[in-house]
């Protein structure tokens, strides 16, 4: 009869459990074999889900586009037209074609959601480029729209471009500048005056030594002719 003590050392593992039987460790290696086949699966699936996702993407937005030039094709017919008739049509038929491509070219804008940037009051930031400054006004007001802006409900398609006023109180700075003398001249006035005095000083030094006032050496010089 085999020693249970030797039976029971052989079938521990080095840890001092027991030892996996063979059919439990196949088992185990069928499981784990079987989760990394769903595992590769889902992968796959995923990667041809991200492809079918990306190639949508692209038809939707080509779509899109294809969807909105058929707005404007109605406006190359107009313009087609208005180039052929242009060279017999006087200057009043001119206008009057002009204000009707424009309103077609509104309308297709409108279908589209698009409006304009309105331009009034405080600039924002948001919707306003500033290029430039215009002196007086309110100070952050818009002064002159440049360049008009669009958007597409919430989102801007182009800033507006616009000029600000820089303020009133810099405008009665500028006045008060302008009012005010150039110090340079006043300074060369007073050299001026400065002048005339040290001449007349002169004068009457030059007279003090001869003993005869400037009139009298000029009658003595006559009768000496």
């Amino acid at each position: 009869m085999p020693d249970e003590n030797w039976e029971n050392e052989n079938t521990r593992d080095g840890k001092g459990g027991k030892e996996t039987p063979p059919v439990e460790e196949a088992s185990l290696n069928s499981k784990l074999s079987e989760y990394e086949n769903d595992l590769k699966r889902l992968q796959a699936e995923f990667e041809n889900y991200r492809k079918r996702v990306e190639k949508e993407r692209k038809d939707w937005f080509e779509n899109g586009k294809a969807h909105a030039m058929k707005g404007f094709l109605v406006l190359a017919d107009e313009f087609e037209a208005a180039k052929q008739h242009s060279a017999n049509a006087d200057a009043k038929s001119l206008a009057k074609g002009i204000e009707l491509l424009d309103a077609k070219l509104h309308g297709a804008f409108k279908s589209f959601k698009i409006e304009e940037i309105k331009c009034e009051g405080h600039v924002d930031a948001s919707l306003h480029d500033v290029l430039m400054q215009a002196e007086g006004g309110k100070e952050g007001e818009i002064a002159q729209v440049i360049r008009k802006g669009y958007r597409m409900g919430e989102a801007v398609l182009r800033h507006a471009q616009v000029s600000v006023y820089s303020g009133a109180k810099k405008e009665e700075e500028k006045k008060q500048e302008a009012d005010k003398p150039p110090e340079k001249e006043e300074e060369n006035a007073g050299i001026g005056e400065k002048g005339e005095e040290n001449a007349g000083i002169g004068k009457k030094a030059e007279a003090e030594k001869t003993g005869s006032k400037p009139e009298e050496k000029k009658i003595v010089d006559e009768n000496k002719q």
